[in-house]
């Protein structure tokens, strides 16, 4: 998934500086105001601009190749690093109704089918993880989507070995 610059967005700085005019003294800023009280509509539009996100996300149909997505890190450790962010698709279940209407489910195109969807997010340069899959630094990755949603539920300790099935 790659993140793209908001084009609906004005740059913090305009936007700053904006609010910073119109909060300011009007002699000094030059801007209009009605028997010294703020122009509402001036400080609504900017606000709205500040709330709105600064990117917006995109999906990629290029295909991700592993050998160049996953390096050795170590003897123990392999290392995964990517720009963006990596979107992942479960393809062997449908996202449940409960899921829906979490608020956790993320915008897709119409031509991507209600599979559950998960996106990881690096909080660094990239995530180190053992062969068994078990992340070294779990602050490394940030997940959003199905992953977000179930991620807790679903783990188990890196030890845990299950019981054998009694007959």
């Amino acid at each position: 998934m790659i993140k793209i610059p908001n084009p609906n967005r004005y740059p913090q700085y305009v936007i700053n500086a904006n609010l910073a005019k119109i909060k300011a003294v009007p002699e000094k800023t030059g801007i209009r105001q009605m028997k010294g009280k703020i122009d509402t509509a001036l400080l609504a539009f900017w606000t709205k601009q500040q709330e709105m996100p600064k990117t917006i996300d995109k999906f990629s149909r290029a295909e991700v190749l592993t050998d160049t997505l996953v390096h050795n890190y170590n003897q123990n450790l392999k290392y995964l690093s990517y720009t963006d962010a990596l979107l992942i698709q479960y393809t062997k279940e449908k996202e449940s109704l409960a899921y829906s209407k979490t608020g956790f489910w993320i915008f897709r195109p119409l031509d991507v089918p209600e599979n559950e969807i998960s996106v990881a997010n690096l909080t660094g340069e990239g995530v180190r993880f053992y062969e068994n899959g078990g992340i070294y630094d779990s602050r490394s990755l940030l997940y959003e989507g199905y992953w977000a949603y179930e991620k807790v539920a679903d783990m188990v300790p890196m030890d845990y070995v299950p019981l054998p099935k009694k007959e």
